[in-house]
């Protein structure tokens, strides 16, 4: 698998609307420009996260805000660490410890039980990763490929593509718990990919859920995601811009800005 990612240029961006995250083309000078929804954003207008999400919120209550915060920045520096190693280079204490504290705040380390129990989580992640590695034939590609095409009208960021075991592959790596919408999210991701790359295809698509709780030895789980989903990801897309859309593409409200001086008036007949 040559590395054509070496000439593509993504100038892309990403900013947050009243629908959630979209890349745009920074050197668009269309009004508005053209935005693409994020492939997650999109699950989460139209997919519901399902029995066990309502049951963990219920469970957590105004709590859940803080421990999904510090999921997401712990997923952050797992990420980053990763991104590093499948590009060849050594991750050593000090860099751990210099992307926890530049991703996680004091609220996050509360919740983490302290800086050296997270230290010790993301270390139990990395051997998780090597594990992997360690079990297949892997060459990398490319590492954090933003995907974007004004002829989409979504987009997403590739956590890494290559070879696994000589098939041409994209892998997406989570840290959380396994959900259905992980494989819509590959299969988008593969499919935009593919029409970006079309001399270049991947053939496999995989998530990575990488263990940071074993106690033996370091393990991992590999899910080979089916392009049989493919059509299901249509079908998403397409109710998504029914609701949220016109013409193919996306409806931003405007969101309701409270004026500045307030005064009430009375009514006519009050007294």
């Amino acid at each position: 698998m040559s590395n054509y990612l070496d000439n593509y240029l993504c100038t892309s961006v990403y900013k947050t609307t009243p629908l959630g995250r979209a890349y745009y083309d920074p050197n668009d000078e269309s009004d508005p420009p053209f935005l693409a929804l994020s492939v997650t954003t999109i699950l989460g207008l139209v997919v519901a996260k399902g029995n066990h999400f309502d049951q963990w919120l219920k469970n957590n209550g105004r709590h859940s805000d803080t421990i999904r915060d510090y999921k997401g920045h712990l997923g952050t520096a797992v990420h980053l660490l990763s991104e590093n190693l499948f590009n060849g280079r050594e991750v050593s204490p000090s860099v751990v410890s210099e992307i926890i504290l530049k991703f996680l705040d004091a609220r996050d380390f509360n919740e983490g039980g302290g800086i050296n129990k997270i230290r010790n989580m993301v270390n139990l992640y990395l051997e998780s990763l090597c594990k992997f590695w360690d079990d297949h034939d892997c060459t990398t590609v490319g590492t954090e490929v933003k995907m974007f095409s004004k002829n989409v009208p979504y987009a997403g960021t590739g956590d890494w593509i290559g070879t696994v075991n000589g098939e041409p592959s994209l892998l997406d790596i989570k840290t959380g718990t396994e959900v259905s919408t992980h494989d819509y999210q590959l299969v988008a991701y593969g499919m935009l990919h593919n029409y970006l790359f079309p001399n270049n295809k991947v053939t496999k698509l995989y998530t990575l859920y990488l263990k940071g709780a074993y106690r033996l030895k370091p393990t991992y789980k590999l899910v080979d995601v089916s392009w049989d989903l493919s059509n299901d990801w249509r079908s998403i897309l397409k109710l998504a811009l029914s609701i949220h859309g016109k013409n193919g593409l996306w409806r931003f409200p405007k969101r309701f800005e409270p004026r500045e001086t307030f005064k009430l008036t009375q009514t006519k007949g009050a007294k």
